[in-house]
């Protein structure tokens, strides 16, 4: 990764609670702290990283958005359409909504009917519909003892329509937790993921109706007794707080930062258009790119996904006919005091007191509502045709998109504890400020979770570094190059932010080295590395890669003499099976942690860091350097003649924590080698820092209508068709939130909440 570190990579000293607990925010850099008992070994050590000096608070910036100039006619207006439209249920064909699988912290803590057996493993054609130990893969090294199949990490039987609890983490168990070479006791493919939509095909979408009318849902593999149960997203529902700093959004990045106000892929979807009307009754089809989308083009991509909110065959003209005259919420308790949608609360205190196109209609220009006549889209074009939708339906995905963007861009948590500390408000405890010193030095977290948002996938936080090589978040770069961990191996390009860490098998899930719907690459490194692939504008420079293509002197380079020199055979692209770095903002809220929810606990996230990952090679590529390939796949695609030779990973990689350096082994004493239980205490009481309580308790602007959320089902014999739901209500709040006993617990723990 490409910002300054330290000399070398673990805290080699004691340091004293006295000065711990006396920084209460970062006024410079700190000094070394060198302790006697250090003196009296003569061991050499390091500074001491001051924990705040790459964290910084949220509180001064915003969110980016586009410029909805001609679009937007009433800002509030679409902020309270886009605040209802995510938490109404009648949005889903079957009664779920965006917010169902984001409440939590803006994520989903459920734990009833949560798991997926691995139907996107491209190892199985068609993939994996068997939950339980993986005993067996195509290019698998690591695999789970026999005995595993059809159950969970601690040995219960394991399928749908089931309540996890504790011995079912972590997905990938260990021997010794600490140690990534010892004992395989369990792995599998499955992934604690979001139940979602039943499926089926779209019979009927009837106006005014609160849900379509569909076939009974697929049951090829979430069924039950005959009955088709909810499917469940193959990845974990990642938060939705925050989100609009990040460039691209979903864990692979799909969601483009340009919005072409249909899906979410921005310019790479040729056929997108909105239509806009031209004069006072006809109509014509627009090209729409707005910069700065990502939040519109991420919302508009589940609400028609037949796993997560939709029946199969959906379109957004459907909803939009059906919702036009349909009131807000009015199956949904909404707060007098809701800090958006209280003033227009109806009298029975369900819903609002207007429907869904008398709001449309007040909130966006009129020349994306009033033209006259009916159309289709056609392979790209628009159609007459009597028997179609109306321009304000055809448009429904622009509205939707963005009303919901601009709601969540007020979803910012920019007031927890780590804030108020930065801010020089308060004093963390001793145990917190432990922690922080662990978190910047010996944790190396900072590595990856840096900045405001502490993630270095939040390039638009980030300003240009002022040298060449003296950058404290170079993630504006979009495209890094550094040296690969084995010497014998050559230079590794990937996307800022986005890393292999060896969790799961890349063949699993290539996460960010996959390809959109038109087979394009979603990396931006894999269109650089190969030109005629791209489609995207992304803004990088080879002058601030941490391993440089040339030669030249740094004050010499430019951007077109190093890329005048780049050969794409020359690199390898550390793409496949790399996913966003998310931020650690509430992160004591939204566990199960990971794409795949494999880890239930903040402590189990940090064993998995403390042992470098999980290993994923058969530890034949090179005896001194623990950095296994993951399942055979990486370099500028799978099969890569480097990769074929053995002494190339596409993990990126993170250090085990209790390694030495092998350059600088007298800066290590004995003691400092591994992560304690202490220190791991330490560091995941700093992290629960990182909550803001007006999100644990519902407060404004993270207040909302009550939701109804699919919890389990209830499965009875002798009948077909769906299986009935069971809920959880998760009830309405105002903008004072709830009561201190009513507040999410931030544990860091799945089942503590």
């Amino acid at each position: 990764m490409n910002f300054q570190k330290p000399a070398a990579t673990v805290l080699a000293m004691l340091y004293t609670l006295p000065l711990i607990a006396g920084m209460a925010h970062a006024a410079a850099p700190v000094s070394v702290f060198v302790d006697e008992l250090d003196e009296a070994r003569q061991v050499r050590v390091r500074p001491l990283m001051d924990p705040f000096a790459t964290l910084g608070s949220l509180k001064p910036h915003n969110m980016p958005l586009p410029n909805l100039s001609g679009i937007v006619a009433n800002r509030q207006k679409v902020l309270l359409l886009g605040k209802a439209l995510f938490w109404d249920q009648q949005t889903g064909s079957d009664g779920v909504a965006c917010a169902t699988c984001h409440f939590a912290g803006g994520a989903d803590n459920r734990i009833t009917h949560q798991v997926n057996p691995g139907t996107g493993d491209i190892r199985f054609t068609g993939g994996d519909s068997a939950f339980g130990g993986l005993t067996a893969a195509t290019n698998a090294s690591v695999v789970s003892p026999g005995h595993s199949s059809g159950k969970s990490s601690g040995g219960r039987d394991l399928g749908n329509n089931q309540t996890l609890d504790y011995t079912d983490f972590p997905l990938h168990r260990l021997e010794n937790p600490l140690d990534r070479h010892s004992e395989v006791l369990y792995t599998t493919n499955d992934v604690v993921g979001s139940g979602g939509s039943f499926g089926g095909m779209l019979v009927e979408a009837t106006r005014g109706s609160t849900t379509d009318k569909c076939q009974p849902g697929k049951g090829d593999v979430f069924h039950s007794g005959g009955q088709a149960l909810r499917q469940v997203t193959g990845r974990n529902a990642p938060s939705v707080i925050n989100a609009g700093f990040y460039r691209r959004l979903f864990w692979d990045g799909r969601a483009n930062s340009t919005f072409n106000g249909e899906d979410p892929f921005g310019g790479r979807n040729a056929s997108a258009f909105v239509v806009e009307a031209v004069g006072l009754t006809t109509v014509a089809p627009r090209k729409l790119a707005l910069t700065n989308g990502q939040l519109a083009s991420q919302a508009v991509g589940p609400a028609l996904s037949e796993v997560e909110a939709s029946c199969g065959g959906r379109n957004f003209a459907e909803l939009g006919r059906r919702l036009a005259s349909v009131r807000p919420l009015q199956t949904q308790a909404v707060h007098a005091q809701d800090s958006v949608l209280g003033v227009y609360r109806h009298v029975s205190g369900k819903g609002l007191n207007t429907t869904y196109s008398t709001l449309i209609q007040s909130s966006f220009d009129s020349k994306w509502w009033r033209g006259q006549g009916k159309y289709r889209r056609v392979n790209g074009t628009l159609v007459a045709d009597p028997n179609g939708y109306t321009q304000q339906e055809l448009n429904f995905s622009l509205f939707w998109g963005i009303s919901i963007a601009l709601y969540e861009a007020t979803l910012k948590s920019d007031d927890s504890p780590l804030d108020q500390a930065l801010e020089g408000r308060i004093m963390l405890s001793e145990q917190e400020m432990r922690g922080a010193f662990v978190f910047a030095n010996k944790g190396k977290c900072t590595d990856c979770h840096v900045g405001p948002m502490l993630s270095v996938a939040t390039p638009l936080l980030v300003a240009e570094p002022a040298e060449p090589g003296i950058f404290a978040q170079p993630d504006a770069l979009n495209v890094a190059r550094i040296d690969a961990p084995f010497a014998t191996a050559m230079p590794v390009m990937y996307d800022e932010g986005w890393y292999n860490l060896g969790l799961t098998p890349t063949a699993q899930d290539l996460g960010i080295g996959g390809n959109d719907p038109w087979g394009k690459p979603l990396s931006f490194s894999r269109q650089v590395a190969e030109p005629a692939l791209k489609v995207d504008t992304f803004p990088f420079n080879a002058c601030w890669f941490e391993k440089p293509i040339t030669e030249i002197p740094p004050e010499a380079c430019t951007h077109a003499v190093e890329m005048a020199a780049f050969k794409a055979n020359e690199q390898r692209l550390g793409v496949d099976g790399a996913f966003k770095t998310p931020s650690l903002r509430n992160v004591g809220l939204t566990a199960p942690y990971f794409h795949n929810g494999g880890y239930a606990t903040l402590r189990s996230v940090v064993e998995f860091y403390a042992r470098g990952g999980n290993r994923r090679g058969d530890g034949s590529e090179d005896p001194e350097w623990e950095f296994n390939d993951n399942s055979g796949t990486g370099g500028l695609g799978r099969g890569h003649p480097v990769i074929d030779a053995g002494v190339g990973s596409n993990v990126l990689g993170i250090e085990p924590l209790f390694e030495t350096d092998p350059d600088e082994p007298e800066f290590f004493p004995e003691e400092t080698k591994q992560l304690t239980d202490a220190e791991i205490d330490d560091l995941v009481a700093f992290m629960l820092t990182m909550t803001d309580r007006r999100v644990q308790c519902r407060a404004a602007p993270f207040d909302h209508p009550a939701l109804s959320i699919p919890d389990g089902h209830l499965v009875a014999p002798g009948i077909t068709g769906n299986a009935k739901d069971f809920y959880t209500v998760l009830p309405a709040t105002g903008a004072s939130g709830v009561a201190d006993a009513q507040c999410f617990v931030n544990s860091g723990d799945l089942f503590i909440r």
